[in-house]
């Protein structure tokens, strides 16, 4: 139990953090075409964010919706700080504390 929680409240947020805000934004604001148009950045992103959590059609289109916002927050945190990469990892981080806290004391 207690190896799960470290893993989807550390190790998930980190990885994901790294691949679908850090790699993808990085990689993509390399190119001319996506300097300026952030939102495609963050369509992509989130694209990809939803595809990868495939439990179901409905989970797909919720994560996408979800993937959204760490990238914006990604783009923000960019633009007006140098902690980017933090932020959204401990934003990412909480929601899935919280939903663990959900599951395991309010469920039951």
């Amino acid at each position: 139990m207690y190896s799960i929680a470290f893993f989807v409240i550390f190790i998930s947020p980190l990885l994901e953090t790294f691949i679908f805000q850090w790699l993808i934004y990085e990689q993509l604001t390399a190119f001319h075409f996506f300097k300026k148009r952030i939102f495609l950045i963050i369509l992509v992103s989130a694209t990809i964010f939803g595809l990868v959590h495939n439990f179901s059609v409905e989970y797909q289109l919720f994560a996408f919706f979800l993937g959204c916002y760490p990238c914006f927050v990604y783009d923000y945190f960019k633009t007006y700080s140098k902690n980017a990469f933090l932020a959204v990892f401990i934003i990412h981080a909480l929601r899935n504390l919280l939903v663990i806290i959900n599951e395991i004391y309010l469920k039951n």
